[in-house]
Parts: structure tokens; sequence; C-alpha cells
């Protein structure tokens, strides 16, 4: 039995003398006009360019597939709602207000880690005693160092290998200020609450648990309380959910273009489509952008192959899609 049994674990902040609660709601007053809901981002050339990914066979593709289910699990099980707004290829950045997903290099054994950034101050313990401030931005990144399994299914997952699904799920509840929940003493690998502080390889944990909806329900009360009193307007908790929106914006790794591929660095080729396209940009494998080039009513373009030999990524906006292409610079 328990000697101390701990539902869930909420994010606070300390402001001398008062340690309070941070809310989830989201800004939709400019800057950031369309926030609205918890909308969530991809570094799509980041995660396909990505070197250890890549000799693991894992594509951008997998991991957005596996992305979207995480978002969408959340949005059924919270009551909150989650929209896939499309690609941010800056990127961690923890003032954009773009919920990002992306991958890097992490220190020692984490498996992945939830950047949150919180506005405090924004309420006084007269107007409300739990509230001190908001959720600013929040980016997941996932361990570029770790052996994925990186499907929906835990079919054919390796003995040495993490589910990339159930981090996702457990990082989306750091994403709501949920924190680590562990009793004392720690159930270990026992666990089936999503907030436990660590996963085995091939461990399964993609249900979100009754505890911490316990402790998403009381962040939800606090911040309509706090919505309602000291959070000046513009300021929003989205509760009307429309069944897991996805991307304003498909990414597509088949649609046809015609360009020569390998091309001198350096030197000028042309790219032509059957649609008109609006940008294209070139980042090397580092996810790092090296060209940009925004086009006006053009269906085949010049474009300045980059200087430094090579393999990058290229996407190619088309306005209502983008397509993913492998470059080669010699």
């Amino acid at each position: 039995m328990d000697t101390v049994d701990i539902e869930y674990a909420i994010s606070n902040t300390y402001a001398a003398p008062y340690e309070r609660m941070n809310s989830i709601a989201t800004a939709f007053s400019p800057p950031f006009a369309d926030n609205d809901s918890y909308k969530w981002y991809i570094d799509s050339a980041g995660i396909a360019s990505n070197a250890m990914l890549i000799s693991q066979g894992i594509s951008y593709s997998d991991v957005l597939s596996v992305c979207q289910a995480a978002f969408c699990d959340w949005e059924t099980a919270s009551g909150l709602e989650f929209k896939f707004a499309g690609i941010n290829n800056s990127g961690q950045n923890n003032s954009d207000q773009k919920y990002t997903v992306t991958v890097g290099n992490l220190p020692g054994t984490q498996l992945a880690v939830t950047k949150t950034n919180i506005s405090i101050g924004l309420c006084d313990t007269l107007s409300d005693p739990y509230i001190d401030g908001r959720l600013r931005d929040a980016d997941i990144i996932f361990d570029e160092k770790d052996k994925w399994h990186v499907s929906t299914s835990a079919d054919g997952i390796a003995s040495n290998e993490y589910d990339l699904y159930s981090v996702m799920i457990h990082e989306i509840g750091h994403l709501l200020l949920m924190q680590h929940a562990m009793d004392v003493p720690m159930n270990g690998a026992m666990d089936d609450r999503i907030m436990y502080w660590s996963l085995n390889p091939m461990q399964i944990k993609t249900t979100i648990d009754a505890k911490t909806l316990n402790g998403i329900n009381v962040q939800k009360n606090r911040t309509q309380n706090a919505l309602n009193g000291c959070l000046t307007p513009g300021y929003v908790m989205n509760t009307m959910t429309d069944g897991c929106m996805t991307s304003v914006e498909e990414v597509f790794f088949d649609y046809p273009i015609i360009y020569p591929n390998p091309v001198p660095s350096g030197q000028f080729f042309q790219l032509s489509a059957d649609k008109e396209i609006e940008e294209i940009s070139i980042f090397d494998l580092t996810g790092r952008l090296v060209r940009q080039v925004n086009i006006l009513n053009s269906s085949v373009v010049d474009v300045q192959a980059p200087v430094l030999p090579g393999s990058y990524i290229m996407l190619v906006s088309f306005g209502d899609f983008r397509g993913v292409y492998k470059l080669v610079a010699l």
C-alpha cells in the first residue's frame, strides 16, 4: 500500500510570499490574433532532415501521424480544442506562441522534454487567490539518439525501442502544465498513469488515465474562473471541440515536380510544376534555412542551389499544401 498516493501534480509559480497555479488560457488578441485554441505545429524540415532519424528509417510523415493521433486523443479526453496549424520550421522558440513538435539532441537519458514559457503576474491575490499567470508557449522536443517505435500501433516494437506515441501523450500533458506524479513509494513499471516520470523500452502508455484528467479538470475550472475575473479580455480556453482538426496546410511527399537532382552547388536550376508555386525553402540537415525564394503566380521557377555541397531538404509551397523533396548539391 502507498505511503502517499498522489493523483496528479500541477505546475505553479512562486511569487513571494505566494505559490499559485498558472492558467492554461491562450491569447487571441494582437499580435496573436488567431490563437483561439491550442494550435500546434511541427518542424517538418528538422525532422525530415535529421540524420539519426533517417538512419532508423523514420520519416517525417511517420512522426506527423503519431503526433496527430496523440493530440486528437487529448482533445477527446480533455474536451480542450487542439488544432494542427501546419509547419513551423523555426523549431523550438519559447516566444512565438506556437506549440511546436521538433527533434533535438537532449542531455542524459531524457526521451523528450517540453519547454514552457509562462506569463506571470497577470492576476493578483485579491482578484484570484489560485491563479498567477498563464501558459504562453510550449515546445515539445524528442531526443534524436533514442531508438524509436514510431507508429500508432504497438505491433512490431523491438525490445530496445521506446514508443513515441506514449511519449507524445506524456509530453502534451506537460504542455497543459501537468507535472510528474509519483506515489511514495514509487510504483515503477506497474504505474499506468501517463504522467509517471519514466517509460521503459517496449512499454505502451497511450490511455489518458482518470487521475490525470482529474488534474486537467482542476486546471480547466480555475482557468475559467480567472477568465471570468482577473484575466483581461483577449484570453480564451476553447472547449468547443470539433473532432480533431487536421492541418490547414497539408504536406505531401509525392506531389510531382520537375527539377534536376543532383545540381551543381551555387548554380541556378529550373523547377516546374503543374500548379502555381508560392514559395521555395531549402534547409540543410541541421534544419537551418539556407535559401528562401518567394514567387508570384508562376509554375516555373529558377532557383539557386546552396553554395556548399551536401544534402538538403526542399519545401515547395503551393498555397494550400506543401511538397517535401530531397536536393543534393555537388
